[in-house]
């Protein structure tokens, strides 16, 4: 594409800054940067900052810049009050040296999973609010505003805590060694650990880290994600109700083999699930998955029924297979503020609300497409949806839409960069070849 042969190169010298967007990367040059300073960047199509020098992010700087999945700021000491606020679709901070958090400095970053708070000093009021799927948190400290903010903690390992932490913690895993602690279920403790006052615990030998329990797929082997894997709900029977009521753990994974419907309801507000895998699921049944806050990946090829708000404020969606969906009813994909971009082979109608308030949507493919019914992407964005299609609509219900050409993106990170990976392998590859191509004419 077009796109793809003249990425788009915005600078902004005249701003007294170093900022330059190459398709959907914002490169950052400076040390600080502010608001004023990125007041003519489109924030609608920055997919990732990329910031080498950035030691400091003033107030705001960052609002709304609501499709952003990715921060790399290796040099990040402080975030100022707002920085990164309402970047709804943030998953990653990249940065070891955070020092201090300011006031609402990550407020509504919905989907943010990772973020270094080793270093951090300082916490300002609300600085987690509403950061519903960060699960694991490793902080020299365990402050009252991370509780207050993460409404899914599954495991903090901390140095210490702030003093009046009085609520029960909502969590599996505790590394809290000098703080008076309580939980709300039987919780796995480090042995240098404080005791919960429950003392409904149990000591582990090994403590895991983050990256032991961040699982977004099935695992590869009986090794992979092993620490993990009493939390993820493995069903082969037709009912999948029955296994939903015998698994009493918090539940951060589905994979179902035989299923074909996914009843009413049934994972209704779970919302510590990361991932989906059900090679056979066909249906899934009115308000299934509402308010799975954490669910990222749901991979189901067969699926071709999704009821009444079956997905409704999944905030992290990113990745659903829905190829071969054929009915999709209201407000199903509502609130879901992380998708870019959606694809319906076979619908031939968009629903009332099927897609409003999903704030990071840029793109629909729906080759088949009849029918949009009203309100079918209100509250989105100021920027209109591209709807793929083959044919054009002069109906009113196009407020918020254009039908167009397919616009390309950079890849879009759904829990790691997989196209690039395998181009880099790629490129390790034929340098092998070329290396023993090489050898191999030395030898003659």
């Amino acid at each position: 594409s077009n796109e793809r042969q003249q990425p788009e190169k915005v600078d902004l010298k005249d701003l007294d800054c170093n900022i330059v967007v190459i398709q959907n990367t914002l490169y950052v040059s400076d040390k600080v940067i502010n608001q004023k300073s990125l007041k003519i960047v489109n924030k609608s199509v920055i997919l990732y900052l990329v910031a080498p020098h950035l030691e400091q992010i003033y107030d705001n700087a960052f609002d709304r810049f609501r499709t952003l999945r990715m921060a790399y700021c290796p040099k990040l000491r402080v975030l100022n009050a707002g920085s990164f606020i309402r970047c709804n679709s943030l998953f990653r901070v990249v940065g070891s040296n955070i020092t201090t958090l300011g006031s609402s400095a990550l407020s509504c970053c919905f989907s943010l999973s990772y973020v270094d708070l080793r270093q951090v000093k300082k916490f300002g009021n609300n600085c987690f609010d509403y950061c519903d799927s960060l699960q694991c948190i490793e902080s020299t400290r365990l402050s009252q505003y991370i509780i207050e903010g993460c409404s899914h903690l599954f495991m903090v390992y901390c140095d210490k805590s702030d003093a009046n932490i009085n609520s029960n913690l909502d969590v599996k895993y505790a590394r809290l060694p000098n703080c008076e602690f309580d939980t709300k279920h039987q919780v796995y403790i480090s042995k240098d650990s404080s005791k919960p006052k429950s003392n409904n615990y149990v000591v582990v030998d090994n403590f895991p880290k983050i990256e032991d329990l961040q699982q977004f797929r099935v695992a590869k082997n009986r090794q992979e994600f092993q620490m993990n894997q009493e939390f993820i709900l493995k069903s082969n029977l037709l009912d999948v109700s029955i296994a939903r009521t015998n698994f009493n753990n918090p539940i951060r994974g589905v994979v179902l083999t035989k299923a074909k419907t996914i009843g009413e309801e049934l994972f209704k507000h779970c919302g510590k699930i990361l991932f989906c895998f059900c090679p056979t699921l066909e249906v899934v049944e009115k308000e299934a998955f509402l308010g799975c806050h954490s669910l990222r990946i749901f991979n189901a090829k067969r699926l071709n029924v999704l009821q009444r708000s079956s997905f409704q404020d999944c905030e992290s969606l990113s990745w659903i297979t829905t190829e071969n969906v054929t009915e999709c009813y209201q407000h199903s994909f509502y609130g879901c503020k992380s998708l870019v971009q959606i694809c319906f082979n076979q619908l031939k109608r968009i629903t009332a609300s099927m897609l409003a308030n999903c704030t990071a949507l840029r793109q629909v493919i729906c080759p088949m497409l009849e029918y949009i019914e009203e309100d079918a992407f209100a509250m989105t964005t100021d920027r209109k949806i591209n709807v793929l299609c083959q044919r054009s609509f002069d109906n009113k219900n196009l407020a918020n839409c254009v039908v167009s050409e397919k616009q390309h993106f950079q890849e879009v990170l759904v829990d790691k960069f997989r196209e690039r990976n395998n181009f880099r392998n790629l490129v390790r590859k034929q340098q092998r070849l070329a290396s023993q191509q090489q050898q191999t004419k030395k030898t003659f």
